[in-house]
């Protein structure tokens, strides 16, 4: 029998990774709108984030219809716990980034353009990791509807 414990905890914490990937789709629209030249790439992002907001609001709803975790094993909820980690920590550190990008200036000249070349490295990786958690969130997704 699972411990109704720890469906409150993926219940919260879904809800609050969604709620913080709503936090950073929004910055990342203010970005977008000062770096037209990335507009495309920062656009794609926050679909990619948007999808696992969606995703993790199905997980928090589907856990909710679940509130004493009877019919829901164990190893799932262990997955589910670790992902929710997972998330948190990728998303908090892209939110940490996209605070400190959208406190520089966009003044051009040579400091500011070799700065954006670090960024779009750094904003790559983002996007790697992001992917990471869309292919990681379609599978569970799949593995709750089995």
């Amino acid at each position: 029998m699972t411990d109704p414990v720890t469906i409150l905890s993926i219940i919260n914490g879904s809800l609050g990774l969604a709620l913080k990937i709503g936090t950073v789709i929004h910055a990342l629209y203010d970005i977008s709108q000062k770096l037209k030249q990335a507009q495309l790439t920062i656009l794609s992002t926050i679909t990619e984030c948007e999808t696992i907001q969606a995703a993790w609001s199905a997980i928090e709803r589907w856990a909710s219809s679940h509130p004493d975790g009877t019919a829901i094993e164990s190893e799932l909820l262990e997955r589910l716990n670790k992902s929710l980690l997972n998330g948190q920590m990728v998303i908090s550190a892209f939110e940490d980034d996209l605070i400190a990008w959208s406190r520089k200036s966009t003044n051009p000249g040579f400091l500011s353009r070799s700065r954006i070349v670090w960024e779009e490295n750094t904003f790559s990786q983002h996007q790697f990791r992001i992917r990471g958690q869309v292919a990681a969130m379609t599978l569970l997704l799949q593995v709750i509807n089995l």
